[in-house]
């Protein structure tokens, strides 16, 4: 079994567990990323051409996420939470809790980016995946 591919497969598995940890709708989390979003542009300053530009996302998918009506990919999230230089939490609208499952969504989230994991990173993620914690 390939480590690798099961975790760029599975990669969801987290994001369904924010929501039920935080007890807040697909459709309410939405609505906050794409806000979290829009203050980050405006607190520096830039526009939403010039996020598509540095992310190589299309404008009109870009309105989309901001307005809550296209589903928003962890690896889309992921390039925006990096050219907006923040913290991937803060678009999501969450404090980061060492010890727990956002721990190994940061990991699922450098598997998708190309990030190589180390093999305790490749554990951890079969081991939430899998139920083994």
């Amino acid at each position: 079994m390939n480590i690798n591919k099961i975790s760029v497969l599975l990669i969801d598995f987290p994001k369904r567990k924010f929501q039920i940890m935080e007890g807040v709708s697909k459709e309410e989390n939405m609505s906050t990323i794409g806000e979290n979003i829009k203050k980050e542009l405006e607190r520096r300053g830039l526009s939403q051409k010039e996020l598509c530009k540095s992310t190589k996302i299309s404008e009109s998918a870009l309105s989309k996420y901001l307005s809550s009506t296209k589903p928003l990919r962890t690896d889309i999230l992921a390039k925006i939470a990096r050219a907006l230089d923040v913290n991937i939490y803060q678009l999501l609208g969450l404090e980061e809790r060492p010890g727990t499952t956002f721990d190994v969504c940061k990991t699922a989230l450098m598997a998708r980016s190309g990030t190589s994991l180390t093999n305790d990173e490749k554990k951890q993620l079969i081991d939430l995946i899998f139920g083994h914690e």
